[in-house]
């Protein structure tokens, strides 16, 4: 980082911060056990984020929502909502670290992903000029925290650590690789970067909606790895395709993991054919409740009927609930 004052923002960060703690950082993520959800929450009170997903309600551990939304938000007003921060940050140097307080990583992490090149080129610069300077351990200790920015904004993370992931070398590699474990807590590929990459195209598929990816979606459901077969269910269910129906009920009958087995169950359910009604309800009567359920929620969506099953009911009970799905199947009238 470069040695150079940046009195306009360490200025409107001071005036906003509370009492100092300790060495005067007292960072949410540090406190926070979920900062991603805490990002979420923050990003909503902020207006920032309207999405369905939006975590509401969620207590913020250690703040006053009310108080901290209203700081935060005039800290933005005053560094016109990001783009002072944005052309400034590069410019902290380590001894501001004490000066580094929790509006700044809040206000970079409700940002976003307009942050996100900013701090993977930080890492990258920082990494460098690792000549004496960045073995301190405040150069470690920022590095750390950037990477904890990344961590919390999330999602909108992973295209930029993804597309930089091939190239990097030594600790800008494993700084890239602790940001991506932090986002993704399954699976992990250690520093395999070639997985990463390949379970990252059948990710990226279902989420972009790339209709031209199902052939490899299909191809990866019977993959030796469950990893990637666990990736390409998730997939297909975003995509939708009926043509995946006959494919992913052959991997259900040969899937015994919990995590793949439910993925499959909710892409049956997502995708809505017919033809997935028998098995769904044989899985009615899995051994495991969380599958059990995850068949139930498919059988609803799919058919708008429950038979008052319900997965935690004694086996007695639920096995007369079942007995009432079989007999609605097999009187149903055929097409």
């Amino acid at each position: 980082m470069r040695n150079v004052g940046v009195p306009v923002l360490l200025g409107a960060i001071l005036l906003a911060a509370p009492a100092a703690r300790g060495d005067g950082f007292h960072s949410p993520l540090l406190r926070n056990p979920d900062p991603h959800r805490w990002a979420i929450t923050l990003r909503e009170k902020l207006g920032l984020d309207r999405s369905d997903t939006a975590a509401r309600g969620e207590p913020m551990p250690g703040f006053s929502r009310r108080a901290t939304a209203g700081k935060l938000l005039d800290v933005l007003k005053y560094l016109d909502r990001k783009n002072v921060l944005l052309r400034e940050f590069p410019d902290f140097n380590y001894d501001d670290i004490p000066a580094f307080k929790s509006e700044t990583e809040a206000l970079l992490i409700a940002i976003g992903k307009d942050a996100v090149p900013l701090l993977v080129n930080t890492l990258a610069a920082d990494v460098r000029e690792e000549a004496g300077a960045a073995r301190l351990k405040l150069a470690r200790d920022f590095l750390d925290r950037v990477v904890r920015i990344l961590i919390a904004i999330g999602e909108d993370s992973l295209p930029e650590v993804m597309a930089r992931l091939p190239r990097a070398e030594g600790r800008f590699a494993s700084l890239l690789l602790r940001v991506l474990r932090g986002i993704v807590k399954d699976p992990d590929f250690g520093r395999r970067v070639d997985l990463w990459q390949r379970w990252y195209r059948i990710r990226s598929a279902g989420k972009s909606g790339d209709l031209t990816a199902v052939p490899m979606l299909l191809a990866a459901l019977s993959d030796a790895d469950r990893r990637f077969r666990l990736a390409a269910a998730r997939a297909l269910g975003r995509l939708g395709r009926k043509e995946a129906v006959p494919y992913l009920l052959d991997a259900l009958s040969g899937s015994t993991g919990e995590a793949t087995v439910r993925a499959i169950l909710r892409a049956l359910g997502r995708i809505g054919d017919p033809r997935a009604v028998p098995a769904l309800i044989g899985k009615l009567e899995a051994g495991n409740a969380a599958v059990r359920g995850e068949a139930a929620t498919a059988l609803r969506f799919l058919t708008h009927r429950m038979f008052g099953f319900d997965p935690q009911a004694p086996a007695d009970e639920r096995k007369l609930a079942v007995a009432r799905w079989r007999k609605w199947w097999s009187s149903r009238p055929r097409k």
